[in-house]
């Protein structure tokens, strides 16, 4: 017996992550997410090299933790997301995992729902224009 092939739900690449998003987030919100994580991410990287080897196990604790502070305070503040870290990849030398919880309450979005016309008017914009979400290109 074979087994079919699944998904581990593990987000690599700006079109899996708008499509995982598409029904939480309107394409600006889908943009606005991407670069934040990837310029937080992009900082702290150059902060663990810097730093590497670390001086102690506190050290690259606290490295951590100011890089989760920083991704779940940066998303809540510009996008309203909740979102948290898994840091247990890194016990198999992997990166760490943002997980997506959803939009906070007093949200637009969360208070009355996803607007279907907006999202199918940046859908269609963003096919016209070769793009995974509207606003990738630029």
């Amino acid at each position: 017996m074979s087994n079919l092939p699944t998904n581990d739900g593990i987000v690599k690449t700006a079109k899996e992550f708008s499509g995982a998003l598409t029904l939480d987030l309107t394409d600006e919100e889908i943009a606005r997410a991407l670069k934040i994580v990837m310029r937080v991410k992009q900082k702290h990287q150059e902060i663990f090299r810097k730093k590497y080897p670390f001086d102690s196990l506190e050290q690259a604790l606290e490295l951590i933790a100011n890089f989760e502070d920083e991704i779940k305070t940066e998303l809540a503040e510009r996008c309203n997301v909740l979102a948290t870290i898994d840091t247990v990849p890194m016990l198999e030398g992997k990166p760490m995992n943002i997980e997506w919880i959803g939009k906070l309450p007093g949200d637009a979005l969360y208070k009355y729902g996803m607007d279907h016309e907006k999202k199918e008017w940046e859908v269609k914009r963003a096919n016209v224009r070769g793009e995974d979400y509207l606003g990738q290109k630029e």
